[in-house]
């Protein structure tokens, strides 16, 4: 007998609605559950959450934020915990997208809290505070999944995101080594959690001391084939910004097309993806990419040197310098860096007054920053005095730059200007040169360096000893300026041991004996000695020389040797042998 269910309990109408609305979130279908939402009672407390985590999905994170301050603000019950957390996700998520999002009153009663607040201030900056705050929701975490009974495993793998955001900030303050130690710590453990591991294989290359391209493209790789439908847009866009640059050091512009496509599609064309795009239009020398990417970035400044570099980069460095006097931006016109750049350009391209845009920035900064100033005075007299046609002749001298200390640009000034303007050059080297005093001989003891013996390849006066008179009758003896006449030596002559001075002494003993001709007749009477191989077994070298011998000559017929039955034994005086009987 088959038996019936029970009937169950009623649904309502708005109650199955909101169940469809919860089913269409879970499967992605974000449309339909706002519709379906949109039919149901706004001021219901399980609507507005829902609606909160609609919206968190979509990304509205603004939106989800004020829905959970409502929520918060007029409701109370067990579910206040959760939704706190959440709210700190909210804020987090805002925070990165705009600084108009402040936390107020953050709450720590949970290690989730605390760990949301933490990111909360890694999006602000904050980063020893967010620090902090990591090692805080860390042991909260310890302590009460211990107390819950979880296993060593199980909480290693629940800390293991707040371990990465505490190597993220390590990361952040250019704690470079601290950083690659929690990072290589969770790579060892094996990190199971799907976001967890596409955060860390994304930001393990960062921190490597020794960057390896296809280690890289190796975790880059496996960090995209987790579930990368859990990360939001703006992780995704990371993601491919990272492969963008991957691709972009093995140089293959395929693979960067692509990559900087998707993150156009995540990110849109931002100042990140316009300054990409720019870099790979140079790396390429594509000339209508480099003048469309430079052009679209909004910034004057950016979009200037953009420009000025690809110009250079084509090559064209005239209409670099013409571009650069054209559309120089107000803020960087009178600058050192930029009037440089100027007069580089005019060196390049052989001009007659390269110094001149320096002479300006020189003039221009004299009242606002006098030490620049008189950097760039220095360079322009040093740059005319090399590269100008007429040298310094055409700077004017501005005195309120010249420097005491700085006597090599008076120098320049004053061999240009002394044949033109004598009363300026004899003003400049009064008023600059004064303390250059030339170096006095009146302290030096001329005695006493010539009596030094450490003064090398010089010869020393020898004096002469004579004895004077003195008035009073006593003699004494005094050192007179005389030379002491120098004793020539008589070294006797050494000849060689077999010299005969009435033979003629041979020309070519001052050639090495391996190159004189009687070394080479020797060297010819030795060959003669020499034994040659031929095809009839070894010869000496006397029968292979048929230079001496007749050219007709009858060869001699030896008769062959007699045979065994041709040879007569000679019996003679020797015994005849017996017969038998």
């Amino acid at each position: 007998m088959v038996k019936k269910n029970p009937p169950l309990m009623p649904v309502t109408a708005e109650m199955q609605t909101f169940e469809d609305a919860y089913v269409a979130l879970r499967r992605f279908k974000y449309d339909e559950c706002e519709a379906l939402l949109q039919k149901l009672d706004q001021n219901d407390v399980m609507v507005l959450e829902l609606k909160a985590q609609l919206y968190y999905r979509v990304e509205r994170y603004e939106e989800a934020a004020k829905l959970y301050e409502h929520v918060l603000r007029n409701f109370s019950g067990d579910s206040d915990t959760d939704r706190y957390t959440n709210y700190a996700a909210c804020l987090t998520m805002w925070r990165n997208q705009s600084a108009d999002a402040k936390y107020k009153n953050p709450a720590s009663e949970t290690y989730e809290q605390v760990f949301n607040y933490s990111c909360f201030l890694i999006e602000d900056g904050k980063y020893v505070e967010a620090l902090k705050q990591l090692e805080k929701a860390k042991e909260m975490c310890i302590q009460f999944l211990r107390s819950e009974e979880y296993t060593e495993q199980e909480i290693e793998e629940e800390l293991a995101i707040i371990r990465v955001q505490i190597a993220y900030a390590y990361q952040k303050l250019n704690k470079t080594e601290e950083a690659k130690k929690v990072y290589d710590a969770i790579n060892h453990d094996m990190v199971t959690e799907s976001t967890t591991l596409i955060v860390l294989l994304n930001n393990l290359p960062t921190v490597q001391e020794c960057f390896s391209l296809n280690d890289a493209r190796k975790k880059l790789k496996s960090a995209t084939k987790g579930d990368v439908y859990k990360l939001n847009n703006s992780q995704k866009a990371v993601l491919a910004f990272n492969q963008a640059v991957i691709a972009y050091f093995s140089k293959s512009t395929e693979q960067v097309k692509k990559f900087l496509n998707q993150y156009k599609e995540l990110a849109g064309e931002g100042d990140a993806f316009k300054r990409f795009a720019f870099a790979e239009a140079l790396r390429t020398k594509d000339q209508s990419a480099i003048t469309y990417s430079a052009s679209s970035i909004c910034d004057d400044e950016t979009r200037f040197w953009f420009t000025i570099s690809g110009l250079l980069r084509l090559g064209d460095v005239e209409g670099a310098a013409n571009y650069a006097k054209e559309k120089v931006p107000g803020k960087i016109k009178n600058t050192l860096s930029f009037s440089g750049l100027l007069a580089s350009f005019e060196i390049f391209i052989n001009s007659d007054h390269p110094e001149k845009t320096l002479v300006e920035c020189a003039v221009s900064l004299e009242k606002t920053n006098k030490d620049v100033a008189c950097k760039a005075y220095a360079a322009a007299v040093s740059i005319a005095d090399k590269y100008a046609k007429d040298g310094c002749k055409f700077v004017p001298v501005h005195e309120n730059l010249l420097s005491s200390n700085d006597k090599g640009t008076v120098c320049r000034l004053i061999k240009s200007h002394y044949q033109e303007n004598a009363k300026l050059v004899e003003k400049l080297s009064k008023a600059y040169l004064s303390n250059v005093d030339s170096p006095s001989t009146s302290a030096i003891d001329v005695d006493k360096i010539e009596k030094d013996d450490s003064v090398l390849y010089t010869q020393r006066p020898r004096l002469v000893k004579e004895d004077v008179s003195s008035s009073k009758g006593k003699e004494s003896t005094v050192l007179t300026g005389k030379l002491k006449k120098r004793v020539v030596r008589k070294r006797k002559q050494i000849l060689p041991k077999n010299f005969d001075p009435k033979k003629v002494p041979d020309p070519e003993r001052w050639i090495p004996k391996m190159e004189r001709t009687n070394r080479k007749q020797l060297s010819k009477k030795l060959r003669e000695k020499n034994i040659g191989k031929g095809s009839q077994g070894l010869t000496g070298s006397e029968d292979m020389d048929y230079s001496n011998k007749p050219a007709n000559l009858a060869a001699s017929v030896n008769s062959p040797k007699d045979g065994p039955r041709q040879q007569v034994r000679n019996n003679a005086g020797g015994k005849k042998k017996k017969k038998g009987k």
